[in-house]
C-alpha cells in the first residue's frame, strides 16, 4: 500500500480525508512551528536533565554521559557523511 505524503493540510482535509476515511497519511510540515525542533538538543538535555537518573533496559543511567555519547557519535558520522542530527542544531 502506498502511503500519501501531504504538506499544507488543514484540520478540516485531515479529518475528512484521513481520520474518517480510515486512510493512512504522512504530515511532512506538521513539526516546522514547533519550538522544540530547535531547542531539544542534547545540549539542552543535558543541561536541564543531566544528572536526573532514568532506568533503561532496568539499569540506572544519568542523560550527560549519554549525551555526549551522542554528540561524539554525531561528529564521527558526520565526518564520514552518514549524520544522524543528533548534535546541537544551535
Amino acid at each position: 500500500m502506498r502511503v500519501e505524503r501531504r504538506d499544507r493540510l488543514t484540520a478540516c482535509e485531515f479529518l475528512d480525508r484521513y481520520q474518517i476515511g480510515n486512510r493512512p497519511v504522512i504530515v511532512i510540515d506538521a513539526t516546522e512551528d514547533w519550538r522544540a525542533m530547535d531547542r531539544w538538543t542534547p545540549d539542552f538535555f543535558s543541561s536541564h536533565f543531566g544528572k536526573m537518573q532514568v532506568q533503561i533496559y532496568g539499569s540506572p543511567f544519568e542523560l550527560e554521559p549519554i549525551s555526549k555519547s551522542l554528540e561524539e557519535d554525531e561528529c564521527k558520522a558526520s565526518s564520514s557523511g552518514h549524520g544522524l542530527g543528533l548534535a546541537s542544531r544551535g
